[in-house]
């Protein structure tokens, strides 16, 4: 079943629970949910070849978020970086699966609703979903301050 017309079929909005407590992570997480929001409108209002162009900007932001975040976690020591950097490049495989689906899909809204709450599920699901296993390392960095 479609949303009503021109109603997005999905709007994110990440919660505290969902943020990390780092800035720069959070502030990717932020923009990338953006992208999927703006996807979700771009689907109802059936501009089916934004949506492949958004579908691309999400992976690219994504794959940028990956290093960023890898970056951050290296700098300060994350124990688990090399099992949370196999799971990213995991995720990368999806991303260009996600693009070639977009590529591919027809103009039909309802079947880009499905392909936009796939590809939300993905992201809150998985890729956040993933980075809660560091979010009480990045808690305890902020909390626990070396002596001077």
């Amino acid at each position: 079943m479609s949303a009503s017309p021109n109603q997005p079929c999905c709007n994110l909005a990440l919660s505290s629970s969902t943020l990390t407590g780092h800035e720069v992570i959070d502030d990717e997480h932020l923009h990338i949910a953006g992208t999927v929001n703006n996807l979700a409108e771009a689907v109802a209002e059936e501009r089916f070849e934004d949506c492949i162009a958004l579908t691309g900007d999400f992976a690219d932001r994504m794959l940028s978020h990956f290093d960023s975040e890898e970056g951050v976690l290296g700098e300060l020591g994350y124990p688990d970086l090399e099992d949370h950097r196999d799971l990213h490049n995991g995720f990368k495989d999806r991303l260009d699966k996600f693009k070639d689906e977009a590529r591919a899909a027809p103009p039909n809204r309802q079947d880009w609703e499905t392909f936009c709450k796939k590809l939300a599920a993905f992201f809150i699901d998985e890729a956040i979903g993933a980075d809660m296993d560091f979010k009480s390392f990045l808690i305890e960095m902020v909390t626990v301050q070396p002596a001077s």
